[in-house]
């Protein structure tokens, strides 16, 4: 099963606050400010707070993301991204609804093969912050 994750507790946060996204997890086995960050369903202020008092997170310290909340990470029409070709470099698409395509080119003709995924920029016109994936 794909797990998803942040590392960043302001990503997450915004991404809770923004997109509804849902964790489940603890960070680094230690408690965060006053609370262990175990529960499912905690809200924007709860990461808020205790992201403040974060001071040595490390890179093995993760948010997982809940996986109710894995519908959030597939893409929806009028999502913006950023793709690379190996022989045309980075590009900037736009997702229809059924094919990524490339910005401001020809509205709805997908792109050739060969592009990867490798940032996602936006969603309903705010960004967007993918996680990362185990």
């Amino acid at each position: 099963m794909t797990k998803y994750y942040y590392t960043d507790p302001l990503k997450a946060a915004y991404m809770a606050r923004e997109f509804g996204v849902v964790f489940t997890t603890e960070l680094g086995g230690a408690p965060v400010g006053n609370n262990a960050i175990a529960i499912i369903g905690f809200d924007y202020l709860t990461i808020m707070y205790d992201a403040m008092y974060i001071t040595t997170m490390t890179q093995t310290d993760k948010m997982t993301v809940h996986s109710g909340s894995h519908h959030i990470f597939e893409p929806v029409a009028g999502d913006e991204a950023t793709m690379y070709h190996p022989q045309k470099g980075m590009r900037k698409v736009v997702f229809d609804g059924a094919h990524w395509c490339l910005a401001n080119i020809i509205p709805d003709t997908p792109i050739e093969e060969g592009f990867v995924l490798t940032d996602y920029d936006k969603r309903d016109n705010k960004q967007f912050f993918m996680p990362e994936v185990e």
